[in-house]
């Protein structure tokens, strides 16, 4: 983008970098967190990303999320520095939206979601089970910011990898397959998610027990699921009747 806004205006300019962005979400702080005063240029300057990493936990740790906040967008920013597969790239960028995420801040989590796909890919690679945790997380991102087709296509790229990378997982899968029910149930499609509904049981079934609390868990959903698509084919038929 070749445009930003300062205040009422609208400047041109250059592209601005990562780290430029970043440093512009510091200096404005979102506003949605109470401001907090920057800390000294010559401090700044001092403090490297493990600094970072250290002050930001121990924020969080104090429920100081507004210098968390401001923390880990410091960690992201210096972390543009170091080698393209270094994990402290993935590191800071996960922390920063699972701090958003955490508080419903999805629009600003969602700010950094592309960079976040991009980095664990980076650094990973696409078969690695890090990277089928990071596109379930910016599924649950898209999830709560209602907008089902990139939370499917995310989820989706979980699934595979969950199924057929380097290092398969029973249980993550089978935590996927039950998402993507839940993302399909939520979307209207009641075929698609009555087939995942069905695969999530039958894996945390064999998994956990028939009566483990997360196989339960499926079975309401499942049946809520039936409940919904039961109201919608009666309204549905009410609506045909109507315009017949």
């Amino acid at each position: 983008m070749n445009s930003f806004y300062s205040g009422n205006t609208v400047r041109t300019g250059p592209a601005a970098s990562f780290s430029d962005l970043v440093q512009r979400i510091v200096q404005s702080n979102s506003g949605k967190q109470r401001a907090m005063q920057p800390l000294p240029q010559a401090e700044n300057q001092s403090r490297d990303w493990e600094e970072c990493r250290t002050l930001a936990e121990e924020a969080l740790s104090n429920h100081n999320y507004a210098r968390a906040e401001a923390l880990w967008l410091k960690a992201v920013a210096r972390s543009e520095q170091l080698p393209l597969r270094d994990w402290r790239r993935v590191y800071g960028l996960e922390s920063l939206l699972s701090l958003y995420y955490s508080q419903g801040r999805f629009d600003e989590a969602e700010v950094f979601a592309d960079r976040y796909a991009y980095q664990v890919q980076a650094v990973y690679g696409i078969d690695h089970l890090k990277t089928a945790d990071a596109f379930n997380f910016l599924a649950s991102i898209y999830f709560s910011l209602n907008r089902t087709a990139e939370a499917v296509d995310y989820a989706g790229k979980a699934l595979s990898i969950y199924k057929h990378g380097a290092f398969p997982d029973p249980a993550k899968l089978a935590m996927v397959l039950y998402n993507l029910a839940v993302i399909n149930h939520q979307d209207g499609d009641f075929i698609n998610a009555d087939r995942f509904y069905k695969e999530a049981y039958e894996m945390r079934r064999e998994l956990f027990g028939e009566d483990a609390a997360p196989t339960r868990k499926v079975v309401e959903s499942y049946n809520e699921m039936l409940a919904d698509q039961e109201s919608h084919e009666a309204a549905r038929k009410i609506i045909n009747r109507l315009l017949g």
